[in-house]
């Protein structure tokens, strides 16, 4: 058991067995500088080599892209449309054969105007179909409600209810 922000993360929890997984973790809260430096403090508190994670950005199984403009917008009470960005990072996925791909969080990927029921399951539905085309799992990082925060149940994230029922697969981290 390790600790991140001081909380303990059970790494046998997310873990993955066999080659390592070519990811792209899209971050729109952190300058890249600092996920390094994350990353550096959680490999050695799990007795990792830090270069380990360097390994893997060095050969391109790692890439970071830190602080890019939305994904989609969403003008008025349209749907979320995506944008010249979520095209960018489809060819990157496909031509990369990336096979993770971690958004976070999806309030800021998103670009909706509120995070309502059909906002939400909109978005969803285009980055599963992004992640169907590209044959790329896609890992969206929401938080969770102030009026649900410690519950442990899948309608925990804010916004709209749909979003959970999009999802293939939940998994709240309190």
């Amino acid at each position: 058991c390790i600790r991140d922000r001081g909380k303990p993360v059970n790494i046998r929890t997310v873990s993955h067995y066999g080659a390592p997984l070519r990811t792209v973790y899209f971050c729109y809260e952190d300058e890249v500088d600092i996920i390094k430096a994350r990353l550096t403090a959680i490999c050695t508190q799990a007795n990792i080599a830090p270069d380990t994670w360097c390994d893997l950005e060095a050969a391109g199984s790692l890439n970071f892209f830190c602080l890019p403009p939305e994904l989609a917008v969403q003008r008025r009470m349209d749907l979320p449309q995506p944008t010249p960005t979520f095209d960018t990072l489809e060819q990157f996925l496909a031509k990369n054969n990336i096979d993770l791909c971690v958004i976070d969080p999806l309030s800021a990927a998103a670009g909706l105007q509120n995070e309502d029921n059909a906002g939400m399951n909109h978005f969803a539905k285009l980055v599963r179909s992004m992640a169907a085309r590209t044959n790329c799992t896609s890992l969206l990082v929401h938080h969770t409600g102030k009026a649900t925060r410690g519950a442990l149940d899948h309608q925990a994230s804010r916004g709209g209810s749909r979003l959970p029922g999009a999802a293939r697969w939940v998994l709240n981290i309190a």
